[in-house]
This record gives structure tokens, C-alpha cells and sequence, in this order.
């Protein structure tokens, strides 16, 4: 899409290390985080319940769009837990970890997702 890949991290799912990643990234700046996996139903799938509580504000929208898509494509999509929010001025979107689902994501996200940076900062609707 164009867009300029600043950082790209694999870490454990580890809820301390997954909080300090995504803390500094947004204490940096970054525009648009996006976590792949941790949204499932296994022991160890915590990327929700660490971020969620970050959230300001959570983006039903882009979660239930995220939702709808996947589940036209494969109805296992509905076990997702993924999550969409702001942490700060940081656009935070929590996706599944199979590649086939993150490519189904990202043709949901863009590019109307880009519409939502000139929004926060208060630029109103472009």
C-alpha cells in the first residue's frame, strides 16, 4: 500500500513483553501498529487481553468490518478475537496470526484505514 514499514518485531506471547513493544512504539509516535496472532482461543493467545485495556477508545467499526469479511471467506473466522482501538495518538489493530487471515484484513483495511490518521490529528474528515 505504499506504506513505510518503520519496525517489524516477533516477540513471545508474553503479555509484559508484547505491553513494552507496542508502549514504546506509541510513546515513539507510531502512526498505525498492527499485531499479528494472540487472538485465539489458545492458552497462550494474550495479545487481546494485554492491549484492550491500553484502548482509549475502541474502532467497532473496523472490528465488525474485520469480522464480516472474514467470516464470507471462512467460517472459522467467527473464533477470532481480533481488536481495533486507540492507544494514545496510535491506531492499534490486532489481527490473527495465519497469513491467509492477515491478507484477508489488510484488503478490508486499505486504504480506507489512511482516512482515520488525518481525523486524529484533527484535520476532520479528508
Amino acid at each position: 500500500a505504499g506504506c513505510r514499514v518503520s519496525a517489524f518485531r516477533v516477540v513471545p506471547d508474553e503479555p509484559s513483553e508484547i505491553a513494552a513493544l507496542v508502549d514504546s512504539w506509541v510513546s515513539e509516535g507510531v502512526e498505525l501498529i498492527i499485531t499479528s496472532g494472540g487472538t485465539g482461543l489458545g492458552p497462550r493467545d494474550v495479545t487481546v487481553e494485554t492491549l484492550l485495556p491500553r484502548f482509549s477508545r475502541r474502532l467497532a467499526g473496523v472490528e465488525q468490518a474485520l469480522f464480516q469479511w472474514g467470516q464470507g471467506k471462512i467460517r472459522t473466522a467467527m473464533l477470532s478475537r481480533l481488536a481495533a482501538g486507540m492507544i494514545g495518538s496510535s491506531l492499534v489493530i490486532c489481527l490473527p496470526g495465519s497469513p491467509g487471515a492477515a491478507r484477508d484484513a489488510l484488503e478490508v483495511l486499505v486504504p480506507t484505514i489512511f482516512h482515520a490518521f488525518s481525523m486524529i490529528q484533527g484535520e476532520g474528515h479528508q
